[in-house]
């Protein structure tokens, strides 16, 4: 697994916060659970960007299910839109901005609806890796010198769109994932293409 780089001054992450976070144990009520979670997805990311060193902002885009088919926000969305001005501001000295992605960074003014179903049988997010996704690669095509796009997800789904994310601007793109022990088919591969693998992250 590679280093982030060592010319990094800005940031960006992009985070499944859903996929990426273990809800802690003990929590019963929702919204503290939601709470405990952005804290600790932030807590993590500024502890990834600070290996750095020079790394002074981070902007993180928070992808889930925040949106329902009749363009409600969804429940965790509810708790975590209040709570985002007060998660903004430093951690480990870096300057941290999350905010929720509802829409395409290609297209802000388009909300996104259904990324939270549930008149399905069972709720269930949609379009949530497409949007991660479509952003990391346009996100690493327009990235700066310097700058560093890092995805923060343990889902092989995201292998695809990453490729194109690398093949856009190689230097630029880095994936950050939790558990580094699962067999992974593709790893030896993405590795040799050069894209930078970042393992250990800890959500505890």
């Amino acid at each position: 697994m590679s280093s982030l780089g060592a010319f990094a001054v800005t940031g960006l992450a992009l985070v499944d916060f859903h996929n990426y976070i273990k809800r802690a144990s003990g929590l019963r009520d929702g919204r503290a659970e939601v709470e405990d979670a952005a804290e600790r997805i932030l807590d993590g990311v500024a502890s990834t960007f600070a290996t750095l060193g020079v790394v002074r902002e981070v902007d993180i885009r928070l992808y889930g299910g925040w949106i329902d088919e009749a363009g409600n926000q969804s429940p965790d969305a509810a708790v975590l839109v209040p709570l985002l001005p007060y998660l903004r501001g430093r951690r480990l000295g870096i300057v941290v901005r999350p905010s929720l992605a509802t829409s395409l960074r290609r297209y802000p003014d388009f909300t996104l609806r259904g990324t939270v179903r549930f008149r399905a049988r069972r709720r269930r997010q949609k379009m949530v890796d497409q949007m991660l996704g479509c952003d990391a690669a346009i996100l690493a095509r327009d990235a700066g010198e310097g700058e560093i796009v890092a995805i923060f997800s343990d889902d092989d789904d995201l292998v695809p769109p990453l490729l194109v994310a690398h093949a856009n601007n190689p230097s630029t793109v880095r994936w950050i994932r939790r558990d580094t022990l699962l067999d992974r088919p593709n790893d030896r591969h993405l590795i040799m293409l050069g894209l930078r693998i970042i393992g250990g992250y800890s959500d505890a």
